[in-house]
């Protein structure tokens, strides 16, 4: 295979992660929400303090109401941004995260539930994210334990001197806390 054709595969990967989630944006929350609530409820301890967070593969902005601070959801589906909108008060972004549209050292603190393990490159997800975090910059990233990117993530990090900590749940995610 060529680049050409590699370039063409992956975007073809993101064209269906999107066509995916774009026609269960309206049934997303009856499915997952509960799955998603419990993770967030016992990872908020570990949340940092701050003024505003980022929430990564946000989808329908779950999130958003774990947290009295503005909350800026980004996903690959506008669907389920408009979605979550009905319901939940967030400001968002369409985007995809292996192309973040997010300003160099401006992210200070931030959150994806299972978002990662659904990106085609995850090496240039974790290396745009890192781009755009501050210094002293903390967040939550999981991942399901069962995908591929739970094998590679800890040493993608490594990689981009990010300073990881698993913390220890019992769902079907791996968790970590970040800090730059």
């Amino acid at each position: 295979l060529n680049h050409r054709t590699i370039q063409g595969l992956n975007m073809n990967k993101k064209i269906n992660t999107i066509s995916y989630y774009d026609q269960y944006s309206k049934n997303y929350d009856s499915f997952y929400s509960n799955i998603q609530k419990h993770k967030m409820m016992l990872l908020m301890s570990y949340m940092p303090k701050s003024e505003l967070i980022f929430d990564l593969g946000g989808g329908t902005g779950i999130f958003s109401e774990f947290t009295n601070v503005p909350v800026i959801n980004i996903d690959i589906s506008s669907k389920m941004i408009r979605f979550g909108l009905k319901t939940r008060k967030y400001l968002s972004i369409a985007a995809d995260l292996e192309s973040l549209p997010i300003r160099k050292n401006s992210i200070n603190s931030f959150v994806s539930f299972t978002a990662y393990q659904n990106t085609k490159n995850l090496n240039l997800s974790i290396k745009k994210l890192k781009i755009t975090l501050t210094d002293n910059s903390k967040g939550i990233l999981t991942l399901l334990t069962k995908s591929q990117a739970a094998n590679q993530i800890e040493n993608i990090f490594s990689k981009y001197d990010i300073l990881h900590e698993k913390i220890p749940t019992k769902t079907e995610d791996i968790s970590y806390l970040i800090e730059l």
